[in-house]
């Protein structure tokens, strides 16, 4: 395999893997349609086989004989996914051994991409390390990054690939590819955090492949990083409307300690901590602790009927529906998420909760 396969296919697979609470609803679409020319006769009787991640994020194979310098495949795929191709000469190997034997002789492997509908050929004179792919997109989109950040980088030194990283993305935020510079980046462990919150910015605002696993990977990762370096920074000023249409703003709470709370009437879990919230608020309330419960729900006579089964005797606000939202500004992916803000405006904990939520916020009040 060459330099310019290696280059797209480390990074971002190395991130961690985050398994999402609830899978997407998917469309069905035609399956991908792989036709194959090989350049030889040497290739007759040989097995090929696709490998690639289907609807459900599990394994899915294919495999093809070939015969008369031909083969074809497919693949059912509802957003982009990497793939790899593996060549069995014997063609009676079986597909372990084949994958094994790859190891060694990386000319039997060849790493693609598959995108929903896109059908495509490709062509393999000597061997399949070598192969060319005609008629994607996609994979043309693969092969002009490479050849982005490769032209940037003489010396091929990490520090030039990050700069042309950092390039590439800013230039084609649009781009599939964006994601994958962006893990490089992450991973390399020596960009500094502002940039990488800067060039996710960029993606969340323009990128064309939000629902592919690697973005949100990305996403939940950055966002999470940003969010508990915020401890000890002051918190941004917001203003939102409480039911019968007064504003409230979180300046209204300068002096005291406030724990800031995002929920929804429709969150399991947020209404299976508000017991916890309820008792630290009567517990500490007294002493000086205020809660104040930002709901992003879309539906008012839900937020409002859920406030009143809950008995939450606290001031409620609701989250804009669009435009800059107030969970957005204190990059909130996920509920329930609060914030505690100390009485000079300061984010000094997050996310306290559970039995111990009492003994937890007494610590600051009691400093």
């Amino acid at each position: 395999m060459t330099l310019r396969n290696i280059l797209v296919f480390t990074g971002i697979f190395i991130i961690p893997i985050i398994t999402l609470a609830q899978e997407k609803v998917v469309t069905k679409k035609k399956p991908v349609l792989i036709s194959g020319q090989m350049g030889t006769d040497a290739f007759e009787g040989s097995k090929i086989y696709l490998k690639y991640k289907g609807n459900k994020r599990s394994s899915k194979i294919d495999s093809a004989s070939i015969v008369d310098r031909t083969f074809s495949l497919s693949a059912d795929v509802t957003n982009v996914q990497k793939a790899s191709l593996y060549l069995d000469h014997t063609g009676k190997q079986g597909f372990e051994k084949t994958i094994a034997s790859s190891n060694t002789n990386k000319d039997n492997m060849f790493p693609l991409l598959l995108a929903p509908e896109e059908n495509f050929t490709i062509s393999i004179k000597e061997s399949l390390g070598e192969a060319r792919i005609i008629a994607s997109e996609i994979n043309k989109q693969r092969t002009d990054y490479i050849d982005f950040i490769l032209s940037r980088s003489p010396n091929r030194t990490k520090q030039e690939s990050l700069t042309a990283q950092r390039l590439y993305i800013r230039q084609f935020p649009e781009s599939y590819f964006s994601l994958d510079a962006l893990g490089a980046m992450l991973v390399s462990q020596i960009v500094p955090r502002d940039t990488l919150y800067e060039m996710m910015d960029l993606l969340e605002a323009k990128s064309a492949y939000k629902n592919v696993d690697e973005y949100v990977i990305l996403y939940v990762s950055l966002k999470a990083d940003k969010v508990k370096n915020d401890t000890g920074k002051i918190a941004a000023g917001f203003e939102l409307p409480k039911s019968d249409g007064q504003i409230v703003k979180l300046d209204d709470y300068k002096g005291k300690y406030v724990l800031v709370d995002f929920w929804a009437s429709w969150c399991g879990p947020c209404r299976a901590e508000n017991p916890n919230l309820v008792k630290a608020y009567e517990q500490l309330h007294s002493e000086g602790l205020e809660i104040l419960g930002i709901s992003i729900d879309k539906d008012r006579t839900a937020w409002l009927k859920a406030v009143q089964e809950d008995a939450l005797p606290w001031t409620q606000v609701i989250d804009k529906k669009d435009g800059k939202t107030v969970s957005d500004l204190y990059n909130v992916f996920a509920i329930p998420a609060n914030f505690l803000i100390d009485p000079t405006g300061k984010i000094v904990a997050r996310n306290l909760r559970g039995e111990d939520l009492v003994k937890q916020l007494k610590k600051f009040l009691n400093d």
